[in-house]
């Protein structure tokens, strides 16, 4: 199968977290098990386009308020996916409504605080 993560920050972003630790796990396992990982997210200061990760596929573009764009249009030049991952920080990829496959919400933290820091 495969797989694709939308997600803000990858692991190497310097302001990635615990978020991006425990969805690059669980994108491992799925590695591991034979299927194509796929992850989308803004790009960063000093950032490749594209770039391997522990096996993963990392895809990146736009930033704050181009990234939705650009993911839907890598999406658009690529094989079909089997699952599409929108991971919510606050604000999500909006995915159901431009990806055409099975999509499911994935929700690292419960927003609180979180969203107070990122959203004030």
């Amino acid at each position: 199968m495969r797989f694709l993560m939308l997600n803000w920050r990858d692991p190497a972003n310097p302001k990635s977290g615990g978020a991006e630790r425990v969805s690059l796990a669980y994108l491992e396992g799925l590695k591991e098990r034979g299927h194509e990982v796929f992850w989308f997210a803004n790009e960063f200061a000093g950032s490749k386009s594209e770039e391997v990760i522990n096996g993963i596929q990392i895809a990146r573009g736009g930033g704050s308020g181009k990234s939705v764009l650009m993911a839907r249009r890598w999406y658009r030049q690529q094989k079909p996916f089997d699952l599409v991952i929108d991971q919510h920080h606050g604000i999500p990829w909006f995915a159901p409504w431009w990806a055409k496959t099975n999509c499911v919400a994935y929700i690292h933290e419960v927003l609180g605080p979180i969203w107070d820091a990122f959203y004030s």
